[in-house]
């Protein structure tokens, strides 16, 4: 990893203590919670006991922070408990609210039942994020649409790409997952693999199991990447590990399928987040042909068809990770910064498919919005 910004330090020390003032102020209600056990036990002074288990699971945050600023690998023991703790501690997140409002009534309605309330209130929390970090994140839904490209030969006609992204793969990712991306990829016998970004979550422990899980998945045509946001720790290490193993990496450039003596552009915007996007210079000589832009920001998409790409493919957003279910574009996390959340959007000519992605990021948790694979099938317009 470059050496840090000194400028940066000090934010990144301001973040540090918001989020263990954070994670003190939700255990805050969560020791009524844990108080319960103790008051059924007969003891004397059950919240006291409650806020000394919530203290103690609070302090627990710090050797966890470790890890967020940058991904690394995980000791046995440690690799044991952390995801308990992440949900715990997703659990308190969610929980607090819900306490603080519960707890008047039930001490005005039995005030003996109020740890009993807190602890129903915790309970329901933790079994919602045990099956979002633990069930729906291995959950790999595999989407398919067709596109109609305008100008698209008939020699391209049925051509299918599976697109993937936001693969995160560090110490939360199993070897066992990625191999599973793999296998799903290599069943739909696709032309062409699209990765579109975010192949780490940070840092460069995991270049070398990125890069293999990329060369892993299986096209007839080759397997094409952009970059994201998350890739942006020593790149250039990164790019190298890719292309040695056969991986064609677009940084503002492009590619071109030839069937019959007709073309495909498959384009790759670099990442936005870091200043490296150049559309202009990626989308500046396309030959006329039908264009795939490899996108990591979806945020691009309008610009992208403004300068004639006609399918774009990003992700990012992750379709919010935490959204209603059945209701992913109306009700996500990703509805607070971006316009293009999740799913398939038309513009003019142009089609945009934003993807829930693979991976996750800061808690490894999923909730209403399971990770996917698309596979897309391109058209001819008539």
């Amino acid at each position: 990893m470059p050496p840090l910004d000194p400028h940066k330090r000090p934010r990144r020390g301001a973040f540090v203590r918001f989020v263990v003032g954070l994670a003190l102020a939700i255990h805050g209600p969560f020791a009524l919670a844990a108080a319960a056990p103790f008051a059924w036990a007969g003891l004397r002074g059950p919240l006291a006991w409650g806020a000394g288990v919530a203290v103690a699971l609070a302090a627990l945050i710090r050797p966890r922070l470790r890890p967020l600023m940058s991904d690394r690998r995980r000791g046995p023991v440690e690799a044991l408990w952390e995801r308990p703790y992440l949900v715990h501690l997703t659990a308190c997140l969610g929980a607090a609210a819900p306490t603080l409002l519960a707890a008047p009534v039930a001490m005005w309605l039995a005030p003996t039942r109020v740890f009993d309330a807190a602890l129903a209130i915790y309970a329901a929390f933790a079994l919602l994020t045990a099956y979002g970090t633990f069930v729906l994140p291995a959950w790999v839904r595999v989407r398919r649409l067709d596109v109609a490209l305008p100008g698209l030969a008939p020699a391209f006609d049925g051509l299918r790409i599976a697109h993937l992204s936001d693969l995160h793969v560090g110490g939360l990712l199993s070897q066992r997952q990625r191999a599973r991306w793999a296998t799903m990829v290599a069943r739909e016998e696709v032309d062409v693999v699209a990765v579109t970004g975010d192949l780490v979550t940070s840092g460069t422990s995991f270049h070398e199991e990125a890069a293999r899980a990329v060369a892993s998945f299986a096209a007839k045509e080759g397997v094409y990447l952009s970059f994201g946001n998350h890739d942006y720790f020593d790149n250039d290490d990164l790019a190298a590990r890719l292309r040695a193993l056969g991986v064609r990496v677009l940084k503002n450039e492009r590619a071109w399928l030839e069937r019959g003596g007709a073309s495909l552009c498959i384009a790759g915007v670099d990442d936005t987040w870091t200043g490296r996007a150049d559309l202009d210079a990626t989308l500046a000589d396309t030959r006329g042909a039908p264009t795939v832009l490899l996108a990591h920001d979806p945020d691009l998409f309008d610009d992208a068809a403004d300068r004639g790409a006609h399918l774009v493919l990003s992700g990012h957003t992750h379709a919010g990770q935490i959204a209603a279910p059945f209701f992913v574009r109306e009700l996500s996390l990703a509805n607070l910064a971006h316009a293009h959340r999740w799913g398939r959007y038309e513009r003019d000519a142009a089609t945009l498919y934003v993807s829930a992605g693979l991976g996750t990021t800061g808690l490894p948790l999923r909730v209403g919005a399971a990770p996917e694979i698309a596979i897309i099938t391109l058209r001819a317009r008539a």
